[in-house]
């Protein structure tokens, strides 16, 4: 998916307790992180929104490994297993589910992810059968960036500020 795809999505899913919880700094600060969380294995694609921002990380990532392999499989896990004894636990926790939901939603395309479960097994793995896939920037992708667009501003309407 592209990055703008992974993001409104992210703040979809991220937007939904709003209807039976208030706004306030601390989901502020965890919204951000799962935003952030979203677009972090895509780390390898220096291309990508943050692959831009961390050029160096980015293309030695993408050298050795390529796009969708070390970052969206157990590695990541691993990191995030190993930072988790150094910062608050519910943070890295909603950081990680970002990166879940980003993995899940790369599932869903053409391209899926590659070397499934890397470095244990070397083939790509779908959440979707072959007929329902879409590829990355078509108008199937357009049509959930715009719904899920949608839903956040139909969140937006329906809560109450503070």
């Amino acid at each position: 998916m592209l990055g703008k795809t992974h993001i409104v999505n992210s703040l979809a899913i991220a937007s939904t307790p709003l209807l039976i919880t208030q706004f306030n700094e601390r989901y502020a600060l965890l919204t951000c992180l799962f935003v952030l969380g979203c677009i972090t294995p895509d780390i390898d694609e220096p291309k990508s929104i943050i692959g831009r921002n961390f050029k160096l990380i980015s293309k030695t990532i993408n050298y050795f490994f390529g796009h969708r392999t070390i970052t969206h499989n157990i590695p990541l896990i691993l990191i995030t297993i190993f930072l988790s004894f150094y910062f608050d636990k519910i943070l890295l926790v909603v950081f990680f589910t970002g990166c879940l939901v980003h993995i899940m939603q790369d599932s869903l395309t053409w391209g899926g992810i590659e070397y499934g479960l890397f470095p244990f097994r070397y083939r790509k793995y779908h959440l979707l059968r072959y007929g329902l896939r879409f590829k990355v920037g078509s108008k199937t992708e357009s049509i959930i960036y715009y719904m899920s667009a949608l839903y956040i501003v139909s969140i937006l309407l329906y809560v109450q500020p503070f």
